[in-house]
């Protein structure tokens, strides 16, 4: 499917979104994508993998990998995705009408990984941890924007990824969730700490950013309409 994107196969249409309306799965391409950009991570990034590689692993015309081919098939799978997410956005707005607990998480996500939290805490050596214990046991909230930023995506990769999944909605998580949400949703992040992978962030933008007021309100309401289990006195 990626070398699809990059050859512009007639047989998928003659552009990149033709081709992708024509796919099985925007996710699937997304997905393969994804891999496809790990995969160049791992062959240019990790050194200390690379260290352990035999020389001839980069040389493709020694049979191994063609890293700039990679890069170049990759470009264009990322433009082309961005296209098509351009194309929904301007054919299907998001519907901020209903109390719609998936549109509540896509938003929330799309918020968070529009920052690379990582990428911050290993630079200013802020401790994430301890200051999500702090604020669970209702003490302040960072001042700083971007402690707020690397704390509220914390969050989002334990609550949908490191086993907080099945943490209940009106539960403390979620309700610091939506707290640094609210802290944190007008907020740009500086060019240095967006992720490499800009999937969330564009969908942020061209989804949510756009309609900033009513995203924060659709979240808002949900939160002051929750009774949530630990209520602070």
């Amino acid at each position: 499917m990626v070398s699809g994107a990059q050859t512009r196969s007639p047989a998928l249409g003659s552009t990149p979104v033709a081709a992708l309306a024509a796919a099985s799965s925007l996710d699937g391409y997304r997905a393969a994508v994804d891999i496809l950009g790990r995969c160049h991570e791992f062959f240019t990034k990790n050194h200390a993998v690379l260290n352990h590689l035999p020389e001839w692993i980069r040389q493709p015309e020694k049979g191994g990998m063609d890293v700039e081919a990679m890069e170049r098939v990759l470009a264009r799978a990322r433009d082309d995705i961005r296209e098509f997410e351009e194309h929904l956005r301007r054919s299907h707005p998001p519907d901020l009408s209903a109390d719609d607990a998936d549109r509540e998480r896509d938003i929330l996500t799309c918020c968070a990984l529009r920052f690379d939290g990582y990428k911050y805490i290993e630079v200013s050596g802020f401790d994430a941890n301890d200051a999500v214990e702090v604020a669970l046991r209702g003490g302040p909230l960072p001042a700083n924007p971007l402690e707020r930023f690397a704390v509220f995506f914390l969050l989002q990769r334990y609550l949908f990824k490191w086993g907080g999944e099945r943490q209940p909605a009106d539960g403390r998580h979620w309700r610091l969730f939506r707290e640094l949400f609210l802290s944190v949703a007008d907020q740009r992040v500086p060019v240095e700490f967006r992720p490499s992978d800009d999937h969330h962030r564009l969908r942020w933008r061209h989804h949510y950013r756009l309609r900033l007021r009513e995203t924060i309100g659709f979240v808002r309401d949900i939160h002051e309409r929750t009774g949530y289990r630990d209520a602070r006195v």
